[in-house]
């Protein structure tokens, strides 16, 4: 490359226009060479086009439009800056041309290049394994700006672990001269055990050094590595940078092994960032010494005895490092093992009220999130998730959301159905939920609770059946009745604006729009999301009947008080006796859940507070029974056998 007044940077690979696929060694003692023929600034593909980089030889990472790996596709923004002869001041890559002669080059800013690097990715197709490589380049850069960057080589295996190459180490003047020059790096990588049809990475990576302002511009240019088989040298290492053991195992045992025969002596000591504790969790005499002898064995075994206890604490790791090497020897890229401790404890659940689990902070945030619990209660409303289950489970004391993504236990939702569920307390937008692992169905048909009356929503009314009064929609025009879920704006007497959310796949989603005011039921939901989280409470009617019409006879329906009906038996198979002690009967009408009239009985005798129903003819399942009394509508809960 010709050095010209101003500063051109690059890095050859071979032909004319791209550069095709990674650098290939392909004999022992033959050089294989990079120019950049071609390259002009167009960015980074696997397959790439004239003036681009082959993305499988060459990469670049550290810039603010982010990182280009082996394969992959840049060819905008800092990636593909164009061609230039240097002195530009915007960060990223560019080619550096000086009289057709191209080069890689790279503009540091403050969020490109510093740190960065970019990489060489070769193969080793000599039929030999390589164990030196004689490695020149050039590095041209103008000293334009008053901050030293360094630019300096290091070499991988697996594109992970980097060996630094100190005796290739640049930096450039931190006092700026405003005039381009070069300098040329060149040495012998030792102790490598690269073999046949393998990969080997060299890096130059660049980062700033000292001084303050702009960076100066750099340029590699005129690569050349030639491998040869070299002197053996002994590398000392574990025998894999990983390994996992049960707690359950007893031990495991650890190799350390020197790749020739050789006199050297080294150290494994316990490093800082295990999370397992010594003598708790394994045990391990740190540090421990290793001796290799000429003539002897090329391996030493650790054994690491494992404690198997009964916490449950999740995976922890021991880490060890190799240190020290004295002799012949010197370390290999394994010299450090991450070994992790799986824990075999199963969790245990405990057995709960819902209202135990159910609990929450100041904030809104649940105090449970992350037990197994157990609980027990019957189903309120009907299965809002397709492919999964979202119901409500209701106890003596309390009620919460069941969530499953795609997991029914086999189980269709019907409410009154009595269950008893293992899983994990969860929180979801400000409402607290249970994700089963396991469901039981202990019994059905059973009666549901009397809907408490409430004039506000709030952490109190979460997955609670709930009733409000007087209640109007806000705005008509929000009642979408197209099938899909939406939220209305109500009011209700003595509340201000709560919302009622519909549900897709409940009746009312395809309903027509409330005319007038309803006295209306449901289950508390909340749905906030950001902590803390003391919003977004809701009301979610289960079908069509929730929404109670109030009709011009100004009958006012009032909450069902368990004293003032008694049916029996309930549930019922034929004869059902229905008493309203202190009540005179007008009407006495039968229902299914959707609000549809299955029979009717007028009561003709003055007074009378009691009758007897035939519901032979009434199809098995849960229906609502509505007592009418003068201007009074009371209604409970029947089950037909």
């Amino acid at each position: 490359m010709r050095l010209l007044s101003t500063l051109a940077i690059a890095v050859a690979v071979c032909c004319h226009g791209t550069v095709q696929a990674q650098l290939e060694l392909t004999a022992l003692g033959v050089a294989a060479t990079e120019d950049f023929s071609g390259f002009a600034g167009a960015g980074f593909d696997a397959s790439p086009d004239d003036g681009m980089l082959d993305s499988d030889t060459w990469i670049v990472t550290g810039l603010s439009d982010g990182d280009v790996d082996f394969g992959g596709s840049a060819t905008t923004g800092d990636f593909a800056r164009g061609s230039t002869m240097g002195g530009i001041t915007t960060g990223g890559v560019y080619a550096a041309d000086i009289l057709d002669n191209q080069a890689l080059m790279v503009q540091p800013g403050a969020d490109d290049f510093t740190p960065g690097a970019f990489a060489l990715q070769m193969i080793n197709n000599t039929g030999a394994t390589i164990g030196e490589l004689e490695v020149f380049y050039a590095i041209y850069y103008l000293n334009d700006q008053g901050r030293s960057n360094s630019f300096n080589l290091s070499y991988s295996y697996d594109h992970e672990t980097w060996v630094d190459l100190s005796d290739f180490d640049f930096i450039s003047p931190e006092a700026a001269t405003f005039l381009p020059d070069s300098v040329n790096r060149s040495g012998t990588i030792t102790g490598l055990t690269w073999n046949d049809g393998e990969f080997f990475y060299l890096r130059w990576h660049g980062d700033d050094v000292a001084g303050s302002g702009s960076r100066d511009e750099f340029a590699l240019d005129d690569v050349s590595v030639t491998g040869f088989e070299g002197e053996a040298i002994p590398v000392i290492g574990f025998s894999g940078t990983s390994a996992t053991v049960s707690e359950d195992a007893g031990s495991l045992d650890i190799s350390v092994n020197v790749s020739t025969d050789s006199d050297c002596e080294l150290t494994v000591e316990l490093d800082g960032s295990s999370t397992a504790t010594e003598g708790v969790d394994f045990t391990f005499s740190s540090p421990v010494g290793i001796t290799f002898s000429a003539g002897g064995a090329l391996s030493e075994l650790l054994n690491i005895p494992i404690t198997n206890d009964t916490d449950i604490e999740g995976d922890e790791t021991i880490v060890l490092t190799l240190t020290d090497p004295t002799g012949t020897c010197v370390l290999g890229v394994a010299d450090m093992i991450t070994i992790t401790i799986a824990d075999d404890d199963e969790p245990v659940a405990t057995e709960a009220d819902i209202a135990d689990v159910t609990g929450e902070d100041a904030d809104g945030i649940a105090t449970s999130d992350g037990e197994l619990v157990t609980i027990t209660g019957l189903v309120y409303g009907y299965n809002l998730r397709s492919g999964g289950l979202e119901f409500t489970l209701i106890d003596e004391t309390a009620g919460i959301k069941v969530f499953s993504f795609s997991e029914t236990f086999g189980y269709t939702p019907n409410e009154g159905d009595e269950l008893t569920m293992t899983g994990t307390i969860t929180q979801f937008n400000g409402l607290t939920e249970i994700e089963p692992e396991s469901l039981e169905v202990l019994s059905t048909g059973n009666t549901l609770k009397v809907p408490a009356t409430v004039s506000a929503l709030d952490e109190s009314t979460e997955s609670d059946l709930i009733h409000l009064t007087g209640c109007t929609l806000v705005d008509d025009a929000e009642w979408l009745g197209d099938g899909s879920s939406f939220n209305v704006n109500i009011t209700c007497d003595g509340s201000g604006t709560l919302v009622m959310r519909i549900d897709d796949l409940v009746d009312l989603s395809t309903a027509t729009v409330p005319d007038g005011a309803f006295n209306l039921t449901g289950i508390g939901s909340q749905f906030d999301t950001d902590a803390p989280y003391l919003d977004g409470y809701q009301i979610m009617p289960r079908y069509t009947a929730d929404i109670d019409m109030i009709e011009d006879t100004a009958i006012a329906i009032v909450d069902l008080d368990p004293v003032m009906i008694e049916l029996y038996p309930n549930p019922v198979s034929r004869l059902v006796h229905v008493h309203a002690p202190g009540i005179q009967m007008d009407m006495v009408t039968i229902s299914d859940l959707q609000g549809q009239v299955m029979m009717q009985e007028m009561v003709s005798r003055t007074g009378q507070s009691a009758v007897t129903l035939e519901l032979s003819a009434l199809p098995s399942g849960m229906y609502l029974l509505h007592i009418i009394s003068g201007d009074r509508l009371l209604t409970t809960t029947l089950v037909k056998e």
